[in-house]
């Protein structure tokens, strides 16, 4: 069954032009997109970041919204956002911090 799912990535910049520009290198942010199962969730996520010029280093905590007790704050309005429709890929604040990874 889709569903609004949730995750937190890991991601550094592609090299060359990108729409989104990290100024420390690499960031993690909260994610948010409908999907059926984790594969379903990860691949949406890896499209919606590449597309913005962004590689995914790491994805964790990845589940359906609804299995999230507790989620206050801005990461709640975004899981309502994407609940407005199932095209929705939508990510939070990126947290930035000097790359690990080469």
């Amino acid at each position: 069954m889709r569903q609004v799912w949730v995750g937190r990535l890991e991601v550094t910049q592609i090299p060359g032009d990108a729409l989104i520009t990290l100024s420390q290198g690499a960031a993690f942010t909260w994610f948010t997109c409908w999907a059926e199962t984790v594969e379903g969730f990860e691949g949406k996520a890896t499209e919606v970041m590449h597309h913005y010029g962004l590689h995914v280093i790491a994805i964790d905590e990845a589940s359906p919204a609804s299995e999230r007790l507790g989620v206050e704050g801005t990461l709640l309005e975004q899981i309502e956002r994407t609940g407005e429709s199932e095209t929705y890929g939508l990510y939070g604040t990126f947290h930035g911090y000097p790359p690990r990874y080469c």
